[in-house]
Order: structure tokens, then sequence, then C-alpha cells
């Protein structure tokens, strides 16, 4: 076996934990045909199969390639393509002479969410090609807005972070990730919240950059010990949120993050959402803006 030199293309964070794995696609080594056979060997750190990861994960591949065992003709080309948004590009070109060959690949994931295929193809002498594609799915943050009424009143005052809808009092705890905890009765409306789904909320410091922030640094901040009248836990509500605040936010106790920035908290505001908006109790709307993860689809 005639082992090429490890090509090194880029360094970036490591594999998103846990990611779902699923079976490769287009796989074309049929028994009983006359292709050069290829195979990813897997093990730490090494993807073989399709996988989702942070943006500009580290992705590493080893290939291993070949010659059919019936016809013993050698391996003359191996190549690698990504294909993202569409845009094919070339990361290996390798013409050969051999009859095994074992290469690693390693490359950087998107920046940018998405799927992207990496299509590998292997050529024996008499041009006969084998070719297999990885699914690497990049998971990003996507910004979403939101608002929670005066619990009391006519407006609807929870809220769904997943499925990005107004919830009624009379709708399933499970998918109310924001519940206004406000009393009925005039001016009373603060803005706080709560959750009964499993959601906590931690309030972000000002070291948390909400404009560049990735699930991995939510998550990181969101995670960090607690300091008793300086850096407050984890917690299941959250009282009088004010306008810029940014809360990090655990989905439904999940592991999976998220990050809301409050835009408004609006006492006697109710978003025109009945009629009769002369009656002045029970009003109040807070509005919101939230980076969540592509990915989590869970209703």
């Amino acid at each position: 076996m005639k082992t090429l030199k490890k090509l090194v293309f880029a360094f970036a964070l490591p594999l998103l934990a846990g990611a779902a794995m699923v079976s490769c696609s287009n796989d074309d080594n049929d028994s009983g045909n006359t292709k050069p056979t290829l195979v990813f060997e897997s093990g730490s750190g090494l993807v073989a199969v399709d996988t989702a990861v942070n943006p500009n994960a580290q992705l590493n591949f080893r290939v291993i390639a070949t010659q059919n065992s019936d016809t013993k003709k050698k391996l003359r080309n191996l190549t690698v393509t990504r294909v993202f948004d569409n845009t094919p590009t070339v990361v290996l070109d390798s013409n050969l002479s051999e009859s095994t060959i074992n290469i690693d690949v390693a490359v950087t994931a998107n920046a940018a969410a998405g799927k992207e295929n990496f299509i590998f193809s292997v050529t024996d002498k008499d041009g006969v090609t084998t070719t297999k594609t990885i699914i690497i799915t990049t998971i990003g943050l996507e910004v979403r807005n939101g608002d929670i009424n005066h619990i009391a009143g006519r407006c609807r005052g929870a809220f769904n972070l997943i499925s990005v809808v107004d919830v009624a009092s009379s709708g399933s705890a499970d998918v109310k990730d924001l519940i206004n905890t406000d009393q009925a009765g005039e001016d009373t409306f603060t803005g706080s919240f709560n959750a009964t789904n499993g959601t906590m909320f931690r309030l972000a410091l000002g070291t948390f950059n909400y404009n560049t922030a990735s699930e991995a640094s939510i998550a990181q901040a969101y995670n960090v010990a607690a300091v008793p009248g300086v850096n407050p836990g984890p917690s299941a509500s959250v009282s009088n949120p004010a306008a810029g605040n940014v809360y990090l936010v655990n989905l439904r106790g999940t592991g999976r993050f998220a990050a809301i920035r409050v835009i408004a908290n609006t006492p006697g505001e109710d978003d025109n959402c009945a009629a009769n908006d002369a009656v002045a109790a029970n009003k109040g709307e807070l509005t919101f803006e939230y980076k969540i993860p592509t990915d989590v689809v869970l209703n």
C-alpha cells in the first residue's frame, strides 16, 4: 500500500459534538461489478458519513481506494469536489498509478449555513469510475422576531420560539417558550416572563457579543459558573426585561441554544390585535428578536 502525503487545506473549529449522522449517498461499490472500491475510514475526528457541523468546522476525510479485485486495473485518478450553492470547487485532482491508495483530506466547512456535497471519485486505467458523496450540513443561526403581550389582555401572551408563532393561553404548555407573567389590572405590565416546558434563560453579560454569536458561543456563555450578585445562573423566569437586554436560552432542556435580544418593553400597547382599543387595562407588549440554529425543528 502506498500512502500519499496528507493534504491539509484549512484548520478551524472542532466537529459539533453529538451531530446527527446518516449513511453516505451514491454508493457505487456494488458486489460483482468491475469498478474500483472507494471507502472512508471512520474513527475519532474522521468524517465517514453525512454529518452536521458548526460553521468553519474542520473536516477530516480518510479515503481508501483499491483496484477491482477481478480486473486488477490500477488506479489512474482520484478527485474530490465540493459543491455549495450549486458552485463546484475542486479540492483534489490527483494522478495515480497504484493498486491501492490511502489519502487524508482536511478541509474547512462553510461559514454559511446550508448543505454542501463532497464528491469523491476514483477512476482506474480502463476509465471505470466509482463515486461517493458525503453531505455536510453546516448549522448556522438565523434571526427571527417575536412578541408577547399581557397574559390577561386580548392579545396572545405566549410565544413558540421554534415554530415562530404566538400561542394562546389555551395552547399546550409544551410549546410555550415565553409566557408573560403579569397580573390582571391596569398599568401592571412589566414584560416579565417564564417557561413551563424546560426552556431556561440567563442574562448575558457585556462580554457576550450577540451580533457575532454562534450556537457554540451561546452555549459557552450559558454554561459559565454562576457568581452570586455578579453573574446569576440560568432561571426559568425573567423579571422586568429592558430594551437591549440579551438572554441566553437553553431550548426546552435539549442542550440546544438560542439568544434573545429585547427590542422594546411597552406598557399600554396591544399591537391592535383586537377591537375596543379604548380599554386600557391589561395591555402591554414585549418585542424581541432572537438567533436560533437553523436545524432546530422540534414542533
